[in-house]
């Protein structure tokens, strides 16, 4: 049944509807959009594919527990897809799906938990990978920070700058300590 709404050309329709005024409306495609990826790679790429993740994250700023509960299913589910894990890495949810761990809904913690998993198990496979390929720490910068590389002229000066940071951050840690 799934894959013959989808032949319908449901999907697009539905992230339309995600934008929409009505909040009624926004948790309905939701909801279908959540229902149609579950456990449907296929599906799930195609709602990526339709622009659905930064439309969803978006109704995260300030809608109601029913939007958050909805939200939160659907991008556990799409989570679990290369494709959508790639996207949500590139929207930065993992900030406002650790927002909402603070829920007082256990739906939409567990539904966090379940992203913020699925994000992080791709992202440590892409780091053991990218370690493997690369030769120097220099390396692994221009591949983890490309455009920070690019914009300030070289992997040393971004290695650098980083290395201060962490430097800065480690001593004033140990000043509180003491």
């Amino acid at each position: 049944l799934q894959d013959a709404i989808v032949e319908e050309g449901a999907i697009e329709p539905l992230v339309a509807r995600l934008a929409s005024e009505e909040e009624p409306e926004r948790v309905q495609a939701t909801v279908t959009l959540g229902r149609l990826a579950h456990k449907n790679e296929d599906i799930q790429a195609k709602i990526v594919a339709a622009g659905a993740i930064p439309i969803l994250l978006s109704q995260l700023s300030n809608e109601t527990q029913a939007m958050y509960s909805q939200v939160s299913v659907t991008i556990a589910r799409l989570a679990f897809n290369k494709e959508a894990r790639d996207d949500l890495i590139r929207c930065k949810a993992v900030d406002q799906l650790v927002e909402l761990l603070k829920s007082e809904v256990e739906l939409v913690r567990d539904n966090a938990v379940l992203a913020i998993a699925a994000i992080l198990e791709r992202t440590v496979k892409q780091i053991h990978s990218d370690m493997g390929t690369a030769q120097t720490q220099k390396e692994l910068m221009t591949i983890w920070f490309p455009e920070e590389v690019k914009a300030k002229g070289g992997a040393n000066d971004v290695f650098l700058k980083m290395k201060s940071k962490k430097e800065g951050i480690d001593k004033s840690n140990t000043q509180d300590l003491g």
